[in-house]
């Protein structure tokens, strides 16, 4: 006689991360066919035995099980229960204030693109990720200080699933939004970049006519690292690329 399929390994329950991707599977012998459960509810074209939320969001958080089957019969899988951490802090507009992105409330969402006004000093905390949606950018006229650490770099990437070289503009650092610098390259005053990461972008750093400080950072998967015009008294040192 035919049994019905035997599942050895169930999904498990897991909390998830905001615009990351979760896979749910099961390891199962003599099962012919899949069907994933949302809140009991069967799931359109899930009919394998993993199923893959590619971007997962707060109207994700549920409870999934999956039925396998075969001509003898169904079985049903334990329950998984995903839910929803804390999440992103949004980001947009004009930041006309001086203001910090403090690792707590990260990762921060980058839903428009971001302008940081001139005299104006925007302060990114070590291990803060910031993320960007399709074809947003950040300026600068005004301060940026990302000073991250060896351990806890600040990170820069798209929020985009899958990420991909392009995904977002970059970094813009404007006339008014460089680096003051002496005559030996170090730091006086203005925006500096230490210890961050920067990928997923057209160009990660565009700099237009000003200098800019830039140590132990790492450019991966940009369509152009570093784009530079009309400017002198760019440093990048230490760096990766």
């Amino acid at each position: 006689s035919t049994f019905p399929p035997n599942i050895t390994v169930h999904p498990t329950s897991a909390t998830v991360s905001p615009g990351t991707s979760k896979t749910l599977g099961i390891t199962v012998t003599g099962a012919t066919a899949y069907q994933w459960r949302k809140d009991g509810v069967n799931i359109p074209g899930a009919t394998a035995a993993s199923y893959t939320i590619a971007n997962f969001q707060a109207a994700d958080a549920a409870i999934y099980r999956v039925v396998a089957s075969n001509i003898g019969g169904n079985t049903m899988s334990a329950e998984a229960t995903l839910t929803v951490s804390a999440g992103s802090t949004d980001l947009s507009g004009t930041i006309s204030a001086n203001t910090t992105l403090a690792l707590a409330n990260s990762p921060y969402q980058v839903t428009g693109s971001v302008l940081v006004e001139a005299g104006v000093t925007l302060t990114i905390e070590p291990g803060v990720t910031v993320r960007f949606d399709s074809g947003t950018y950040m300026g600068v006229d005004g301060k940026l200080i990302a000073r991250g650490t060896a351990g806890n770099l600040i990170s820069f990437e798209s929020n985009t699933a899958p990420q991909a070289k392009g995904d977002w503009g970059g970094i813009r650092i404007r006339p008014t939004g460089g680096t003051v610098m002496d005559g030996s390259q170090n730091y006086v005053s203005g925006s500096e970049l230490k210890y961050v990461r920067i990928r997923h972008a057209d160009r990660g750093l565009y700099i237009y006519n000003t200098g800019l400080l830039v140590t132990y950072s790492e450019f991966t998967d940009n369509t152009k690292a570093i784009e530079l015009r009309k400017t002198t008294g760019v440093k990048v040192a230490n760096s990766t690329f």
